[in-house]
C-alpha cells in the first residue's frame, strides 16, 4: 500500500466516522483530494469523480468515502470503506472499518481492516 495514499485514508477514515456517528447511516459519499498537502472535501461524490477531479486539478492523491457491506471472517458486515490513490505513484490503499448499529447510535467495530489480495484482513492481528 502507498505510504501517501495510506495517510490521505486514515484522514478520509477519521472524517467519515464523525459525519456516520453524528448523522447516522448511511454514510454520505464524499471524495478528500489532496494536492500538496492542501486538502478540500468533495461531498456525495463517485470513484469516477474522485479520479476525474484528480486528473483536472492536479492533484496529488485522491480518497472516496463510501458506506457498503463487506465480507469478513465469514460473514457480511456494514463498514465504512475508504479507497485512495496517489496519482504520482499509481498506487493505492484501501481501507474499512465495520460498524453496527444499536438502536439509532453507531457502534464501531474492532479497528480499520486492510484490503489485501485475499480479502479485507485485520493487521492488528
Amino acid at each position: 500500500m502507498d505510504p501517501e495514499a495510506t495517510t490521505l485514508a486514515g484522514v478520509a477514515l477519521t472524517r467519515a466516522v464523525d459525519s456516520l456517528t453524528s448523522s447516522g447511516p448511511p454514510l454520505r459519499a464524499f471524495a478528500l483530494l489532496d494536492n500538496a498537502g492542501e486538502q478540500s472535501m468533495v461531498p456525495q461524490a463517485s470513484a469516477a469523480d474522485a479520479r476525474s477531479f484528480a486528473s483536472q486539478a492536479g492533484v496529488d492523491c485522491a480518497a472516496l468515502g463510501t458506506d457498503a457491506r463487506i465480507p469478513f471472517e465469514g460473514a457480511s458486515h456494514r463498514a465504512i470503506v475508504i479507497e485512495a490513490w496517489n496519482f504520482r505513484t499509481h498506487d493505492g490503499a484501501a481501507l474499512a472499518l465495520r460498524y453496527g448499529l444499536r438502536g439509532r447510535r453507531v457502534i464501531l467495530l474492532g479497528g480499520p481492516l486492510e484490503l489485501a489480495a485475499d480479502g479485507w484482513v485485520d493487521r492488528a492481528d
